[in-house]
């Protein structure tokens, strides 16, 4: 293959796998997940939101409201720079109230509309607290690779919810909470039987 060719190519890779389109990308799918929760949500009663199936388990709410303080941290801090994960908002209605949750699941939803427009693969600063009496640390990082952590956070509660739901025989849909490595991986393995 010629330079030119090659060149070009890289080109055309930049623009499609470029920093922009990765944020997009990620905004995207971060969207679609939502989508899930919002369709796993409707199935769901209101007394299965709010129950936990054991005294030291959580309820699908509290699931729910942890995963989208994740969310709202990411879209904040994409707006000043600075991603604080540990900035949550424990004990709001969107831990009882299903419609509170899915209302909020789907304000975040539209908001991460925003980002996949506006998005670029932008320098932003993630602040942590390591231990309960330690210090909180500030350290350096990219709007992509935060969007991915919250997908995967994300989907990681979506599978402890479908086991809460399932420990209260709710329905769960087909592969909710599975990594798209894992359905991959399922996918394949049919196609060679």
């Amino acid at each position: 293959m010629n330079a030119a060719l090659m060149a070009h190519d890289v080109l055309d890779a930049r623009a499609q796998f470029g920093p922009t389109a990765n944020v997009r990308s990620a905004a995207r799918t971060l969207q679609a997940l939502l989508t899930r929760q919002i369709e796993f949500l409707d199935a769901l009663g209101d007394a299965v939101y709010a129950q936990a199936p054991s005294a030291d388990e959580s309820s699908i709410g509290c699931h729910v409201r942890h995963c989208l303080d994740h969310v709202r941290a990411l879209l904040e801090g994409a707006a000043v720079g600075v991603i604080d994960y540990d900035a949550r908002e424990r004990g709001t209605n969107v831990e009882q109230v299903r419609s509170a949750g899915i209302a909020r699941t789907q304000r975040h939803h539209d908001e991460l509309t925003r980002l996949c427009v506006d998005g670029c693969d932008q320098p932003v600063r993630v602040r942590a607290m390591l231990a309960a009496s330690g210090p909180t640390v500030t350290l350096p990082s990219q709007l992509a690779r935060e969007l991915v952590f919250v997908l995967s956070h994300t989907l990681h509660h979506h599978a402890l919810m479908a086991i809460v739901a399932r420990a209260l025989a709710a329905p769960v849909p087909p592969r909710f909470g599975c990594a798209p490595a894992t359905i991959a991986f399922l996918e394949s393995a049919s196609c060679v039987r």
